[in-house]
């Protein structure tokens, strides 16, 4: 149990919980494996990336919009469709969950509430992906199929 015991300036809390130190050679073990996987996610959103560029989109990497980061963002300027959207993100892991596609329906949603409608009353068209290299739980599949715009599934 935690003792409260005041000094001088302010209110000091003490704790007899043990604490588990952890060595510096653990830490730095840790932090390279996270550079690893971040370089590795990288890798695998300019491949995606470089994947939707030959199909005409022009392509950014981890856009920014709002309090949400978008790990691709594709515009395509159609004369005779108009301007569409693309809206990727990329999950490099073994499972792809429920929760991993209703983190990325809640940026896709942001987004399409934030674009203007045209002079019909439409929105500009949005392509939502979740590109990945594992499998895809169904609980995931028919979350993604529930939302407008649809998600669409890739295996890369």
């Amino acid at each position: 149990m935690a003792k409260k015991t005041t000094g001088g300036k302010g209110t000091k809390i003490s704790s007899k919980a043990p604490v588990k130190k952890v060595s510096s050679v653990e830490k730095v073990k840790k932090q390279a494996q996270g550079h690893a996987s971040d370089a590795k996610g990288l890798r695998f959103e300019m491949d995606v990336m470089a994947a939707y560029d030959k199909k005409g989109w022009k392509c950014t990497p981890r856009y920014k919009f709002r309090d949400l980061e978008i790990d691709i963002y594709g515009k395509k300027d159609d004369s005779w469709e108009g301007v569409s959207y693309l809206l990727v993100e990329c999950k490099g892991k073994e499972h792809v969950t429920a929760s991993d596609v209703m983190r990325f329906m809640k940026k896709v949603g942001q987004f399409y509430k934030s674009l203007p409608e045209d002079y019909v009353g439409d929105k500009a068209g949005v392509t939502a992906v979740l590109a990945h290299t594992g499998t895809v739980n169904a609980d995931a599949l028919d979350v993604g199929k529930s939302h407008k715009p649809r998600i669409q599934f890739k295996k890369f």
